[in-house]
């Protein structure tokens, strides 16, 4: 063989791996790229299969946007709740499909937190594969948290893919607590939603209102090119810095939705649920450009008896 063919092929090998190993750090369902959800989170059809908002009823004088602003500051204020939320991501390079699962639960007892998440990612033998439990509990003054990446452990089987044998022991913990708590209770998405300028407004923002009395509607966020290199900028930084993606690389295949179902406590306006869908591709090295898609649903329940931390939690 020449060496210029050689280097032909090695240079051919080298584009290949690179461009498998991107996305590796996010994740999703092996077969589907969906998640067998409990069986009464019933929002939302399959994952990027819209919202069918036909048999309801719009509610006249309400603004989607505004209506989302109400919810997230009443959400941020909430001392009551626990919040479930299954992440799951696909890439799909060259000959491979790179996948990662993720179930986070958060209780808000009063000034108390705790946040379990089990993370189950395909991705060798690019990366190594994840089979992690975090446990996170802030009691009001003290932190303690404990991590353990172990198959035997989390085996990630797709019958119960968030199964977990041994709950791994907390230990005090120092490291930016208050930016967590931060994250854990405010975090709703990195793109810059809070200006209606950054929205589109497909339906003109309508709200409706389905058979349960619940508000319903969809939030499109612009992803145009210029959004992304502008308005959310950290929002592309996220997705690079969390998928090894070339700086400025990543572009979005579709504008991201925000699925949300509202419901009237009594006059506040408190989140049911919401679902984030998001496809876009990105670059390593400036090579081929490799599919992503992930979607995030979160549901909420207000009854204490949900949100309770416990000694079990915390064991």
């Amino acid at each position: 063989m020449s060496k210029k063919r050689l280097i032909m092929i090695t240079t051919l090998v080298v584009v290949l791996v690179l461009s498998m190993a991107i996305f590796t750090a996010c994740g999703s369902d092996k077969k589907n790229h969906n998640i067998n959800l409990p069986n009464d989170v019933n929002y939302y059809p399959e994952n990027f299969v819209a919202v069918d908002y036909s048999g309801m009823q719009v509610q006249e004088g309400m603004d989607a946007f505004d209506l989302l602003c109400e919810a997230y500051d009443n959400w941020t204020q909430d001392k009551g709740y626990k919040r479930t939320q299954y992440f799951t991501f696909k890439a799909e390079p060259v000959g491979q499909t790179i996948t990662n699962f993720c179930e986070d639960i958060y209780k808000r007892d009063g000034d108390k937190l705790y946040r379990r998440t089990v993370v189950v990612q395909d991705s060798e033998p690019f990366q190594k594969n994840k089979y992690e439990i975090t446990r996170f509990y802030f009691d009001g003054k003290d932190c303690v948290r404990a991590s353990l990446n172990d198959k035997n452990n989390v085996p990630g089987n797709i019958d119960n893919l968030f199964h977990v044998v041994k709950e791994p022991k907390m230990e005090p913990y120092t490291d930016d607590v208050q930016g967590n708590l931060n994250k854990y209770t405010t975090h709703m998405v990195t793109y810059a939603w809070r200006d209606k300028a950054n929205l589109i407004g497909d339906d003109g923002f309508k709200v409706y209102k389905d058979e349960n009395g619940n508000y319903r509607f969809t939030i499109t966020i612009n992803c145009s090119n210029e959004m992304m290199n502008n308005a959310h900028k950290e929002a592309r930084e996220e997705f690079e810095s969390s998928t090894g993606a070339k700086a400025g690389s990543v572009k979005m295949r579709a504008n991201t939705t925000l699925d949300i179902v509202v419901k009237d406590f009594d006059g506040v306006k408190k989140f049911l649920a919401w679902r984030r869908t998001e496809q876009y591709e990105g670059k390593a090295g400036g090579l081929v450009p490799v599919p992503a898609k992930q979607v995030c649903i979160e549901t909420f329940s207000y009854n204490e008896a949900d949100y309770k931390i416990t000694a079990e939690d915390i064991a």
